[in-house]
């Protein structure tokens, strides 16, 4: 009797054994395929948190060397437009002559005189035309005659006018 008990027990142990052993090892297996793919997870979250941080550096450089780009640019954009602003002004003033200036405020006296004129004979329609005429005139005048002293003549001026 003690030997079927044996055999009993052995054949009961093999029994438990072959339906325990595929669970278990399936539950080994699908514990190390998560711990697997937790590894894996972990790696590519690590390797793609490198290449963030790289992508972001390279921002933070491309846009310092952008905003260095763009304040050089605006330099030489100021100073292109200074030194074309200083070539305009030289050549407004080879265009016209002191003596254009000269024949401008004979305009603008003879101009104030017709006005006069007009009003001694009662035209007001002409005199308040040839007054509007003459102040143009004046305006224009004032303008040549800043341009063809230049910049650091008029500046002089005004600064002699204002003490």
């Amino acid at each position: 009797m003690q030997q079927i008990t044996i055999i009993q027990l052995l054949a009961s142990a093999l029994a438990i054994q072959l339906f325990a052993w595929p669970m278990v090892s399936l539950w080994a297996a699908r514990k190390a395929r998560a711990a697997g793919y937790d590894e894996g997870h972990r790696i590519a979250s690590q390797a793609c948190n490198e290449r963030i941080a790289l992508l972001h550096s390279d921002i933070d450089r491309l846009s310092r060397l952008n905003n260095e780009e763009r304040a050089l640019h605006q330099l030489d954009r100021e100073n292109l437009l200074q030194d074309a602003d200083r070539r305009i002004s030289l050549y407004a003033r080879r265009a016209l002559t002191e003596q254009d200036a000269k024949w401008l405020a004979d305009a603008v006296k003879t101009l104030r005189l017709a006005a006069d004129t007009f009003a001694g004979v009662y035209a007001w329609d002409k005199h308040q035309k040839a007054l509007r005429e003459a102040q143009e005139l004046t305006r224009l005048h004032e303008r040549l005659v800043k341009a063809l002293m230049g910049p650091q003549e008029h500046e002089e001026n005004t600064m002699e006018a204002t003490a």
